[in-house]
């Protein structure tokens, strides 16, 4: 297709933002994006035909209650992107989060306009009160597209405006997110997630549940694996410590993007028991199925959609404890099973999450609606 002239709002922080535009920039599209908070690192900026704009926002206002006040400074960028689209002249807008990008986006009247809902701005934001869900549903249709990353998600979507919503899923990049090349020689079995460390992620459950199959795997030699930051950091750690699992726990902190795929291809076993129905996709579910790593997930939003039941994860009932520690243990001491269900999540991410997928679909979208840009205005 030609190349278009892409105007996106959405968080320069964010390593899905940075995956889809290096993905569009490496097809020729050109794009600018506004974000309100600055960049870490200067990777998007190093791309060719990607500039990057930051409103300057501060990172303790950006990442603070949806329901805050202080995010009304986020008002301050509808003239800011006013300009821009008179200077970019896009051929599509696309807004990242319906409560915040997508809100100054419709404000500024940008068309055509995309917006992708993400997950707490349908299910967290639009439930805080009559007016939260009002201007939600406001943005959903003011939208020429909305998009959701899941059918759960996009079920959630229509309960708020009566607009048609496309599903257009995360890609992953399956030849970087590939099973490791050797087997491990170590003879310890790895655990682990790659998540952050805040509340509706669960990790207090894995954390529990690991204390039990340490006692019930006999002397199977085991290690957990923690990949993230976030609030909950001191407090999970004081949990490892009382449950006695401080040595074989391994706290890795925030990763870099450019190595996450090492770290899923550490695990032997990825557990996410997600406790939020806005867990709406899973991505690190579907970059652990992508490296061959059998997968333990929450029957919670979208974490079901994304996996085969039985052929590629285990799916146990939130918050459970027992039954998320008996589905480990069984991996656990079923070598063939890990292996099987490994193999099965690889070919279920290239069948239907690969990102050249996901891209083109949303290629597709951009092109149907680039007819409907207006008219270049004079600068």
């Amino acid at each position: 297709m030609r190349s278009l002239r892409l105007l996106w709002m959405g968080n320069a922080a964010s390593s899905h933002t940075e995956r889809w535009i290096a993905a569009l920039a490496s097809r020729g599209h050109r794009v600018t994006l506004y974000s309100f908070t600055d960049p870490v690192g200067d990777f998007l900026s190093r791309l060719p035909g990607v500039d990057v704009e930051s409103g300057g926002v501060s990172a303790g206002v950006a990442y603070g209650s949806d329901g805050s006040v202080r995010k009304a400074v986020y008002l301050k960028a509808v003239p800011r992107l006013v300009r821009l689209r008179r200077i970019v002249q896009p051929d599509v807008c696309h807004a990242h989060y319906a409560s915040s990008y997508g809100v100054v986006s419709a404000l500024a009247g940008l068309r055509p306009l995309v917006v992708s809902i993400w997950g707490a701005d349908v299910y967290t934001t639009a439930s805080r009160s009559m007016l939260h869900r009002r201007i939600v549903s406001y943005v959903l249709r003011k939208a020429d597209a909305v998009l959701s990353t899941s059918e759960t998600m996009r079920r959630r979507g229509l309960e708020l405006a009566d607009v048609r919503i496309s599903v257009v899923p995360f890609g992953v990049d399956t030849s970087r997110f590939a099973p490791r090349s050797t087997t491990s020689e170590s003879g310890v079995l790895t655990v682990g997630a790659v998540k952050s460390l805040e509340s509706k992620y669960g990790i207090d459950e894995l954390l529990s549940a690991f204390a039990l199959v340490k006692r019930r795997a006999g002397d199977t030699r085991l290690r957990l694996l923690i990949a993230g930051g976030g609030s909950q950091r001191e407090e999970l750690g004081r949990l490892a410590m009382s449950l006695g699992i401080e040595g074989e726990t391994h706290f890795l902190g925030s990763v870099p993007n450019a190595r996450v795929h090492e770290i899923h291809q550490e695990l032997d076993i990825g557990v996410y028991p997600s406790t939020d129905e806005s867990e709406s996709f899973g991505v690190s579910v579907v970059e652990s199925q992508s490296c061959g790593v059998a997968v333990i997930v929450t029957r919670v939003g979208g974490l079901p959609e994304v996996v085969r039941e039985g052929v590629t994860a285990m799916v146990v009932e939130k918050r459970n404890t027992e039954e998320l520690a008996s589905a480990i243990l069984q991996l656990i001491r079923d070598p063939l099973l890990r292996r099987k269900m490994g193999t099965a999540g690889r070919e279920h991410i290239i069948e239907r999450y690969d990102l050249n997928q996901s891209v083109a679909r949303l290629e597709s979208i951009y092109s149907t609606l680039s007819g409907l840009s207006p008219t270049p205005e004079s600068p």
